[in-house]
């Protein structure tokens, strides 16, 4: 799929953070300014049948990421949102 083949480095991405267990990269269609995706780097069908211990240091990337986007576009509110679809299917 193709967040494998971004892990792999096979797809290019806009990587704006990586560390051990997840990595931070801009969409190639954002919604708004600053939209990025985190994906954690432990094999992952989907969400509902990811090990949970994979989800400490996911969510702690979104926090970091998040901060940085409402810091650098001057956002009064952030989002997030967990995704199972087929794209994600195979990590």
């Amino acid at each position: 799929n193709i967040f494998a083949k971004i892990l792999r480095g096979e797809i290019p991405a806009h990587v704006i953070y990586e560390n051990e267990d997840t990595l931070a990269f801009l969409d190639v269609m954002p919604q708004t300014k600053g939209h990025a995706l985190v994906i954690p780097k432990a094999p992952s069908e989907n969400l509902l049948t990811a090990d949970a211990s994979v989800f400490t240091p996911v969510l702690k990337t979104v926090q970091l990421v998040a901060r940085a986007a409402m810091a650098a576009f001057a956002a009064a509110v952030s989002s997030a949102r967990a995704s199972s679809s087929a794209a994600c299917r195979g990590l």
